[in-house]
C-alpha cells in the first residue's frame, strides 16, 4: 500500500462526529438543560416547603417552653426582613403580665403621652408625696423580654422567604409591616393566627397557628375557617376592639 493510499484511509476514519454520536450528545445537553429547567421551577417551591417547616418546628418550640417552664415565651417575627430569622424571647417571672398586642414597637418609637408621669416604684406604691399624692398616675412597670434560659437554638433562619402577613381572625387585626410577636402563655392562652410566607418567586405558604395548643395546620390562600375563633368547648373567642 502506498503513502497516499494510507493517508487517504486515515482521513476517511477521523473525518468527523458520525450521526448517533452527534444525537448522542444532543440528548445529553437536552437532559441537562432539563434538569436545569426543573430545577430552576421548583426550587422556590423546595425552599418555601423548608421555610414553612421550619417556622412550624419554632412554633411548636416555643409553645412548648412556655409550658414546661410556666412563663410566657414569644417568638419574634420581622416583617420588612428579606430572609428573616425568627427568634424566642422569654418573659421573666417577677415581670408582670403583658399585655398581648401582638406589634412590637423600637424603643424609639414608644408613645409616651405624659413624660411627667413617675415610673411606678414598688417600694413607694402610693406616689413620690405619699399617701396624699392623689396627682399624676404611674407609668407602669416596662415588660423586659429577654433570652430564654435553654441551651437549644432558639433562632431560626428562613433563607429566600419573607413573612408576609399575619392576621389576628378573633381581634381583627391584620400586620404587614413592622415586627410581631406570636405570645404563647403558660396555661394555653393565645391568639388565634394564620401567617402567609412568601417565596421569592411570589409562591405562597399559609399557616394557621392555635397558640392555645401550638398546633399548625396548611391552608388554602385566603381560606379562614369558619370555626377559627371557637374553642373545643364551643366558646367563642371573638374581641370586639373599640
Amino acid at each position: 500500500m502506498s503513502a497516499n493510499s494510507a493517508t487517504s484511509e486515515y482521513n476517511k476514519g477521523s473525518s468527523g462526529f458520525t450521526l448517533i454520536e452527534i444525537i448522542v450528545v444532543m440528548a445529553i445537553i437536552g437532559l441537562m438543560l432539563g434538569v436545569v429547567l426543573f430545577a430552576f421551577k421548583f426550587y422556590p417551591r423546595m425552599k418555601l416547603r423548608e421555610a414553612s417547616r421550619k417556622f412550624s418546628a419554632a412554633v411548636r418550640f416555643t409553645s412548648s417552653l412556655a409550658r414546661t417552664s410556666r412563663l410566657y415565651h414569644r417568638l419574634v417575627l420581622d416583617l420588612d426582613a428579606s430572609s428573616p430569622e425568627v427568634h424566642v424571647e422569654m418573659l421573666p417571672s417577677d415581670t408582670r403580665i403583658p399585655v398581648l398586642d401582638p406589634e412590637i414597637k423600637d424603643e424609639d418609637e414608644k408613645e409616651i403621652i405624659f413624660e411627667e408621669w413617675p415610673r411606678y416604684d414598688p417600694a413607694d406604691p402610693t406616689g413620690p408625696l405619699g399617701p396624699d399624692d392623689l396627682g399624676k398616675p404611674f407609668m407602669p412597670p416596662e415588660t423586659k423580654w429577654k433570652k430564654p434560659e435553654t441551651r437549644m437554638a432558639v433562632k431560626t433562619k428562613l433563607e429566600t422567604v419573607r413573612i408576609n402577613r399575619v392576621f389576628f381572625p378573633c381581634i381583627n387585626r391584620e400586620y404587614t409591616e413592622g415586627k410581631i410577636g406570636l405570645v404563647f402563655g403558660p396555661d394555653g392562652n393565645g391568639q388565634e393566627v394564620i401567617v402567609t410566607i412568601e417565596s421569592d418567586s411570589g409562591t405562597t405558604s399559609t399557616l394557621w397557628i392555635r397558640q392555645s395548643s401550638g398546633q399548625i395546620k396548611y391552608l388554602i390562600a385566603d381560606e379562614i375557617p369558619k370555626d377559627i375563633c371557637i374553642d373545643a368547648v364551643g366558646n367563642d373567642l371573638r374581641i370586639e376592639e373599640d
